[in-house]
C-alpha cells in the first residue's frame, strides 16, 4: 500500500526539516551529519550511555552459560516427558536465563555509586556525614 499525496508532502516536509535543521537531526537520532556521536566517533559502544561498557568477558561468560542452559534444555527433553526431564529441563531454561541476565545487564564492578576519590577521601566523607546527622 503506498503512501498518499498528502502522507508524501508531509513525508517531503519532514525529511527537508532533518536535512536544514541539524540541532533537531541530533536531538532525534544522537548523530551528526558526519555520522559522528557527541562523543566524536563512529563505534557500536558511542551510542550506548556514559557509565556504560561492552564487557566482553561478561559477554563471553553469559554466552557459556546460555549454552550451558540450552544443552540441559536439550537434554531434559531428550530425557522424555519424566521427572527427570522436566527438572533438567528446568534448570536448563534458569540457566538460559541467568547466562541472557549476564549480558545484557552492565557490570557495577569497579563502579562507585555518586563518589568520586580515593579510599581515604570516602571514608572522611562517611565520617562527615556520620557526624552531621548527629
Amino acid at each position: 500500500m503506498g503512501l498518499s499525496d498528502h502522507e508524501k508532502e508531509i513525508l517531503a516536509q519532514l525529511e527537508e526539516s532533518l536535512r536544514t535543521d541539524t540541532d533537531f537531526a541530533s536531538k532525534v537520532n544522537g548523530w551528526d551529519r558526519e555520522g559522528k556521536t557527541a562523543q566524536g566517533d563512529k563505534s557500536f559502544s558511542a551510542g550506548l550511555p556514559p557509565k556504560t561498557k561492552v564487557n566482553p568477558r561478561r559477554i563471553l561468560l553469559g554466552a557459556i552459560i546460555l549454552l550451558v542452559g540450552l544443552g540441559l534444555l536439550l537434554g531434559g527433553v531428550t530425557q522424555g516427558y519424566n521427572l527427570l526431564g522436566v527438572a533438567i529441563s528446568v534448570v536448563g531454561v534458569l540457566l538460559m536465563m541467568v547466562g541472557m541476565y549476564v549480558i545484557f545487564t552492565p557490570s557495577t564492578k569497579g563502579r562507585t555509586l555518586g563518589r568520586s576519590g580515593s579510599f581515604s577521601e570516602k571514608q572522611k566523607e562517611r565520617f562527615q556525614e556520620r557526624r552531621s546527622d548527629r
